[in-house]
């Protein structure tokens, strides 16, 4: 059985990456998550994580091992901005290929 999420979340997104599966945005957490497979252990991404919340249910596509996400945070001071401009993040994951 796999490790356990370090935290109760609703509302997220979920991807898989590599040899990650990603949980980024919902209620609660603002920082993306990770589970890397290998190690069974789940991660807090520290390093460039998105300017603002990514709000709820924002919906994530992966390509050629890029990972987008487009979303909007109602609760963002600058709500009608991000909501008008659906931003667009593209998070790089410390990824390591070596067997």
């Amino acid at each position: 059985m796999a490790s356990p999420l370090p935290t109760a979340l609703s509302h997220f997104a979920l991807a898989a990456l590599g040899e990650y599966l990603i949980v980024l945005g919902g209620r609660e957490v603002n920082s993306p998550l990770y589970f890397n497979f290998r190690r069974d252990s789940w991660e807090i991404y520290q390093e460039n994580n998105p300017p603002a919340s990514l709000g709820e249910q924002p919906a994530v596509a992966v390509r050629d091992n890029l990972l987008y996400v487009v979303s909007a945070d109602p609760d963002a001071p600058d709500s009608s901005t991000l909501q008008q401009m659906r931003v667009i993040y593209t998070m790089v994951l410390p990824f390591n290929t070596e067997q």
